[in-house]
């Protein structure tokens, strides 16, 4: 039986990345969902004789390209509420999730999932211990038996180097990888879970080059990350993120669970104060891991407690990890 195809074209970047995760879990496995954001593309794909089951595009497109693609169904995401065929773009997910038929839509069934919980790690500067601090975390929430997947969705992706023993048997992610990120559908995110690699815990394979290489962006691998706590195959998801504040990541970590802030810097260092000023109003729970060169203690960063304070050693990488207790409170603290 042929897979029922529902089309999004809309050139909103910002709207797709806020629809795509919950829509993509929302919709059955005989569902193919396709988000076009580029109009090159679109124009090229509606000279192809092909089927769509529903359309859904924004109402710029559709005065551009009028009555161009055959559907069974067509709704124009707008601005305003006037058409009969109009789905608010305001309201989001939810708008479209009303307009399509239960035929497409999962049934709930909640008691089977796990109830996934996706933890940011962050810092606000590069060279703290962020990567082996996110690593240290997987592996300990693993310890206490639960199904961890680690996600590094920083521009230059250099964990490998940290995996220890499984350093010589990891592959580099390929291209494909980087075309299914970046067009994340119902067909395409199959692909994507094929290629998470198994172990102690469980990892999105790294890139070789920069991510914008290969024309992703770090927000692909944050919105991949929802998709998968949705569909509830683990108990958390430790999501790294690169070492800056910006509106993308504060946007990440609002929806986020738990965020674990690693630093070096002194409780009273402008950038930490300035960083967790930033994160102020947030109802994410937040968390701080102190590397340190000493044994000197920190206990909290305005009114944020530490969780631990790890004397740093810039080699290590998983297998010391396994032998030492570092990072098992911080592990305990995102439970």
């Amino acid at each position: 039986m042929a897979k029922k195809v529902i089309q999004i074209v809309c050139m909103d970047i910002e709207y797709i990345n806020r629809i795509a995760g919950r829509l993509a879990a929302a919709v059955n496995d005989d569902v193919f969902l396709e988000f076009i954001t580029d109009e090159k593309y679109y124009q090229e794909s509606i000279t192809k004789p092909r089927r769509i089951d529903t359309l859904i595009i924004d109402e710029q497109m559709q005065d551009k390209y009028p009555s161009e693609r055959i559907a069974d169904k067509c709704f124009i995401i707008s601005d305003e509420s006037n058409k009969g065929n109009a789905i608010r773009k305001y309201e989001g997910t939810t708008a479209i999730i009303n307009v399509l038929g239960d035929e497409v839509l999962k049934r709930n069934d909640d008691s089977k999932k796990r109830q996934c919980k996706i933890v940011g790690v962050v810092s606000p500067f590069g060279g703290c211990g962020k990567t082996i601090a996110a690593l240290g975390i997987a592996l300990k929430l693993s310890q206490l038996h639960r199904k961890v997947l680690y996600i590094d969705a920083e521009n230059t992706q250099n964990f490998y180097e940290r995996l220890g023993g499984l350093f010589e048997s990891a592959e580099y992610a390929d291209k494909k990888l980087a075309e299914a990120l970046v067009n994340l559908t119902t067909s395409t995110y199959d692909y994507v879970n094929e290629q998470i690699v198994h172990g102690e815990f469980d990892y999105l394979p790294a890139f070789e080059k920069s991510l914008f290489y290969y024309h992703v962006e770090p927000e692909e691998l944050c919105k991949l990350a929802t998709v998968i706590a949705s569909r509830g195959g683990y108990d958390y998801i430790v999501l790294e993120h690169e070492p800056v504040i910006n509106s993308s990541i504060v946007q990440s970590i609002s929806t986020e669970q738990r965020v674990v802030i690693v630093t070096q810097d002194a409780p009273n260092d402008t950038r930490i104060t300035q960083f967790l000023s930033v994160l102020d109003g947030l109802d994410t729970e937040k968390i701080i891991v102190h590397h340190n060169d000493s044994d000197e203690k920190v206990n909290e960063y305005e009114d944020v407690a530490v969780s631990e304070t790890v004397k740093y050693d810039r080699t290590y990488d998983l297998k010391k990890l396994r032998k030492l207790g570092h990072y098992r409170k911080t592990a305990e603290a995102v439970l």
